[in-house]
């Protein structure tokens, strides 16, 4: 799609004209009985209202959401959209998906763990984790370069396909090629995926590169066999029995204070429900 790499600038115009359009009413068609809004959390108010004016006054409206999992910083306000959510919500608060290796390692990162060390998480401790299933737990490897990194990525990919570890189809290979600036971001590392991908290719791994477009997304089957490679904001939603992070690196301080980088590095990490492996270069 043409649209697919403009900047930010470009999908909030396209925001207000939408807005601008809904309140005008103007070419909405007829509203919808029910809309249900799922990651709520990527929404901004404006998005909100936009999806009001999709629905029927007296439709219904639901709408699933993590601020653990707050990417974009949008920092929406259901009253200022005009939803009245106060005495209908309803909190889980169980993690059934991680380990509690991984669970534990989130934990520390965020400043709730035994060192009180890590990224700053500002909704606080993790939710209690009710996984049974005891892992290994997660690797924080150290690289000189890049190249180092991609190295040891294939090598370590031949070795559990040899031994028959994991279905290929529950690998990921999640990178991050954003550059935050507090609130915002630009795509300061396009290159990596094709990085990424070009050299588990040249070692005959077969691999999907999920978010390279939107039609890979739109086709993506994540049954299929081989290794999913695929962006940290894609894979929200998606989870593996084995992941490796590139390009993550939640240790990193020179990226605290930016709440687009520490909540990445938390999405990328609890995309892993058995075995995490973080890569990162020194």
């Amino acid at each position: 799609m043409h649209f697919e790499h403009e900047d930010r600038e470009y999908y909030d115009l396209v925001l207000q004209e939408t807005l601008d359009r809904v309140k005008k009413g103007e070419g909405l068609g007829e509203p919808y009985d029910a809309v249900f809004i799922d990651e709520g959390q990527d929404f901004g108010t404006d998005m909100l209202e936009v999806m009001l004016g999709l629905l029927r006054p007296d439709g219904d409206l639901v709408i699933a959401q993590d601020s653990h999992q707050d990417v974009y910083g949008r920092r929406s306000s259901l009253e200022s959209a005009g939803i009245q959510a106060r005495g209908r919500t309803k909190e889980l608060k169980r993690v059934y998906r991680s380990t509690p290796q991984i669970h534990a390692f989130c934990n520390s990162l965020s400043g709730s763990g035994e060192s009180g060390e890590g990224i700053e998480n500002p909704q606080g401790k993790l939710f209690t984790c009710e996984c049974r299933i005891s892992g290994p737990e997660p690797r924080v490897l150290d690289f000189e370069s890049e190249e180092a990194v991609l190295e040891y990525l294939g090598r370590d990919l031949q070795e559990i396909s040899s031994r028959g570890e994991y279905r290929r189809s529950e690998i990921g290979i999640i990178y991050d090629d954003k550059q935050y600036e507090g609130d915002g971001f630009t795509y300061a590392r396009r290159g990596l995926p094709e990085r990424i991908l070009e050299s588990l290719e040249s070692l005959g791994i077969p691999v999907l590169w999920a978010s390279r477009n939107v039609a890979v997304k739109e086709t993506f089957d994540n049954t299929a066999d081989r290794l999913t490679l695929i962006s940290v904001h894609s894979s929200k939603g998606l989870d593996f029995e084995c992941v490796y992070l590139v390009g993550i690196d939640p240790h990193d301080r020179s990226r605290s204070g930016s709440p687009g980088a520490e909540t990445a590095a938390l999405v990328g990490i609890t995309r892993a429900r058995y075995s995490l492996t973080i890569l990162r270069c020194i």
